[in-house]
């Protein structure tokens, strides 16, 4: 089963940190490239980590390694596959010196292919000789690497080792999809130093300070541009002042004729009124209720209206609610004798229209 351990804090923080510091690296083209190891020259083993702590994984790989007693300096790339690691390992003094000193990542070549994802065997041609790499059912993985094409024994070795049956000798080479190394896989070399922590701090510095500089300009030019929309507007609002001045001297002018016009619109409603209570024949000879006052001040109307003998103040009351010509309708006190005198509600222009 894949490991479960779960990063302490200071760990995942720690790991934070150092990614973030291979990106700005990185970035900086301070970090170390990536670089094809030969296969001729690296070889695969399986470590078991069962019960190891995740923090310590590279150094126990590391410790096993150095036991096999193989290199004096090992460099490895590997990934976790259960309770055991799948490790590739070098020889670093030599990458050393096929890559003249550089700070690289020696990525193993069949690292940079698609790995092999169904049962058998396939025959590979290297940048430098032959390689035969194999998986079984039970997901065990084998490979030799030779410097002439493989004879049918060696290949039968290979088939033998990872408990296939052995088809017949075959000399196709198989055709792989490139890849790329990472994902799952992690490496440690000597050929890339960790960049000095003050390197980082210094480069992280410079970029900060770059940033502020950039940010400052912009905002900057943003002001000076805002200043000059700012003049603009305040310059306009001026103009518009002036203007709304001379308006308001003409409109105070005007006022008196806007007064009357304003009175003037208001007399007509008023005959309008009189003729529908008339049309309805709530006033009249036909009611027997005749209109002795009719006084209209701002939208109200104080009315007195006169009884005849066929007439009664609750039929009257009545239809003018009826008619809907009033929004509403309030009895005045004390009323001289055979009268009453109502305070209606002229209705809005937009409000409520006459019920016909």
């Amino acid at each position: 089963m894949e490991i479960t351990q779960k990063p302490s804090f200071i760990t995942a923080i720690s790991t934070n940190a150092t990614q973030a510091g291979r990106r700005v690296a990185a970035w900086l083209g301070m970090a170390a490239s990536d670089q094809v190891f030969p296969r001729k020259r690296c070889h695969f083993t399986t470590v078991p980590i069962k019960g190891v702590p995740r923090k310590h994984l590279e150094a126990a790989i590391r410790l096993r390694l150095q036991q096999l007693g193989v290199f004096e300096e090992v460099g490895f790339a590997y990934r976790v596959t259960g309770d055991q690691a799948h490790a590739w390992y070098w020889d670093d003094a030599q990458a050393r010196l096929l890559f003249a000193g550089k700070r690289v990542l020696p990525w193993p070549e069949p690292l940079w292919r698609k790995p092999i994802s169904e049962s058998g065997v396939r025959l590979i041609a290297c940048s430098e000789g032959y390689e035969l790499e194999g998986l079984n059912d039970q997901g065990i993985f084998r490979s030799r690497w030779f410097m002439q094409r493989p004879s049918e024994s060696e290949q039968q070795a290979v088939y033998r080792d990872l408990g296939l049956d052995y088809p017949g000798s075959t000399n196709t080479i198989a055709t792989i999809q490139p890849g790329k190394p990472g994902g799952q896989w992690r490496i440690s070399t000597g050929l890339a130093q960790p960049i000095s922590t003050w390197a980082l701090v210094i480069a992280l510095v410079v970029i900060c300070a770059g940033a502020i500089a950039a940010i400052q300009i912009t905002q900057l030019a943003r002001l000076n541009q805002s200043i000059h929309s700012l003049e603009t507007e305040a310059k306009s609002l001026r103009q518009q002042s002036a203007t709304a001045i001379a308006l308001e001297g003409a409109l105070t002018e005007l006022r008196p004729t806007l007064n009357a016009m304003d009175e003037y619109t208001s007399a007509p409603r008023q005959t309008h009124w009189l003729a529908e209570l008339a049309k309805r024949e709530i006033i009249g000879s036909s009611a027997d209720v005749y209109l002795t006052e009719w006084n209209y001040t701002g939208g109200r109307v104080t009315a007195t209206f006169r009884f005849g003998p066929k007439a009664r103040s609750t039929e009257l009351l009545a239809q003018l609610e009826k008619s809907g010509l009033f929004s509403n309708i309030a009895l005045i006190p004390e009323p001289p004798a055979g009268t009453v005198r109502l305070l209606l509600q002229l209705p809005e222009k937009d409000q409520l229209q006459p019920n016909r």
